[in-house]
């Protein structure tokens, strides 16, 4: 039953698109819930294209925002994909679309959302990148709530990764004990 309301709810999607009248903006969000309903059915390669194309036509449309979303959305699933050179370019595309959002609290959030998603897809590359990227996430905004979790965790990581355990610790991203269980730790 589950399935047969994702098909129908694929259907009415695809019905819309196709109507003459709708609003670049609308289509725009409209486009962006098929990516998302092909993820929730688990089709990664689908949701690829369609995020793919979405970019494509938001660059041609020229609204940040729009932009800014279409290549956040292509980062993530080329993350998804393994596909961490493809999903930095994406990140950064997103990050030039950034720059043009007129709205300062948007354009900070997308920033600080793009700086964390670049950290995690760096990390295991480059550690330093990483840790230059989260001291920019406080600089947007970003460390209240959840993704203030998630930078810390990242954070961490990262000291773990350029071997300044001791750093982690001292700066209470880590307890002595998961300090002693790092890799290189004395």
């Amino acid at each position: 039953a589950h399935l047969g309301r994702l098909g129908r709810a694929w259907q009415e999607a695809i019905v819309a698109l196709r109507a003459p009248c709708v609003s670049t903006t609308r289509r725009q969000v409209m486009q962006g819930s098929l990516v998302r309903l092909a993820l929730r059915m688990d089709h990664l390669h689908l949701a690829y294209d369609l995020a793919t194309a979405l970019a494509t036509t938001a660059a041609l449309e020229g609204e940040p925002t729009h932009v800014f979303e279409a290549w956040w959305l292509v980062g993530r699933l080329e993350r998804a994909l393994k596909n961490y050179a493809g999903a930095t370019t994406a990140f950064e595309r997103a990050a030039a679309a950034a720059r043009k959002i007129p709205d300062p609290a948007m354009r900070a959030r997308g920033y600080a959302l793009l700086a964390v998603q670049l950290a995690e897809v760096v990390q295991q590359r480059d550690p330093d990148r990483a840790s230059r990227e989260l001291e920019r996430v406080g600089q947007f905004g970003g460390s209240t709530g959840a993704l203030y979790l998630r930078v810390a965790s990242l954070r961490a990581e990262a000291m773990l990764r350029r071997g300044l355990v001791p750093a982690a610790e001292a700066g209470g991203l880590l307890t002595a004990g998961e300090a002693q269980l790092a890799p290189g730790a004395t």
